[in-house]
């Protein structure tokens, strides 16, 4: 359902009886462009919010930050700031190809890591095929979010 509006599948999941959902609140352009600070309409998650309170439904995660070779952490902050107003606990994250090293990825998920952190977010690593952590294997080489350094301590 991820072409049906935030406020629209909130209000299915909540008729369904789900108690929590997860809610992609950044659309992927043709080859990221755009990704994600232009995307996020401010006004449109405070709406959200009131919708999913109004509905007694509760934010589990957000989705997603597509952590690239020349992402910077602070490249995500709008979707951290996004998922923080609304409650989320949890951003889903992938690892897309080109780093240079398991070093070079496993350092940029920390940035994004502590990045996510400030704003009382933690990273669930997804694996997908063709990605830069494209198995199980490769997702259990990855350092858990809560074992990297805090940028902001």
């Amino acid at each position: 359902m991820q072409d049906v509006p935030a406020r629209d599948f909130a209000a299915a999941a909540a008729a369904a009886g789900f108690p929590r959902v997860t809610i992609r609140l950044i659309r992927e352009g043709p080859a990221d462009e755009g990704y994600p600070g232009n995307r996020i309409d401010v006004a449109g998650i405070r709406d959200l919010r009131g919708r999913m309170s109004d509905l007694g439904l509760k934010l589990e995660e957000v989705e997603y930050a597509a952590i690239a070779p020349e992402t910077q952490a602070s490249y995500f902050r709008p979707l951290f700031e996004a998922g923080a107003e609304l409650g989320a606990r949890q951003v889903i994250a992938i690892v897309r190809p080109g780093f240079a090293s398991e070093a070079a990825m496993e350092e940029r998920f920390g940035e994004v890591c502590a990045e996510a952190r400030a704003f009382g977010l933690s990273l669930l690593l997804e694996f997908i095929a063709g990605n830069g952590v494209s198995t199980l294997q490769d997702a259990g080489r990855m350092r858990p979010c809560g074992s990297m350094p805090s940028r902001r301590a």
